[in-house]
């Protein structure tokens, strides 16, 4: 009776030490970051480097960027979708040079634990800049 009482310890031991719960993705989102992002251009890279966070959206499908893409005057509100988000295109008005320009705005990306990757365009007229980002929190 002891071999099977033995057993038994040891099956029920490595059954509730195998059995963690896991978290919800949306907590690798929420939080503080620190974003690299580069753009390319014939062989010339332009590198930004900024602060954003991430907060809970109205539900757990939606998250919201402060300072994403360094834009500024509210938040961004991404669709989420397990560790995956995408901002739908919108318009927007940028300052390039001291010059305002009128376009619009997507970006899309992932996390992955304390490590999200990213894309973004911007587009107005005959401009069109496609930037790669990468952030830590």
């Amino acid at each position: 009776m002891k071999k099977y009482s033995l057993f038994l310890f040891f099956g029920l031991a490595l059954t509730l030490f195998s059995c963690s719960k896991e978290t919800d993705p949306i907590e690798d989102f929420v939080g503080n970051w620190t974003a690299e992002d580069k753009w390319t251009v014939n062989n010339t890279t332009t590198t930004r480097n900024y602060n954003f966070t991430v907060s809970r959206g109205m539900d757990d499908s939606e998250i919201q960027f402060n300072g994403f893409a360094e834009i500024t005057g509210g938040s961004l509100t991404a669709t989420r979708n397990g560790r995956n988000f995408t901002i739908p295109q919108f318009e927007i008005t940028i300052t390039v040079d001291g010059e305002e320009m009128e376009g619009s705005f997507s970006a899309s990306g992932s996390v992955d634990g304390n490590k999200m990757t990213y894309t973004y365009t911007y587009t107005a007229g005959m401009l069109s800049q496609v930037w790669e980002g990468e952030a830590t929190k």
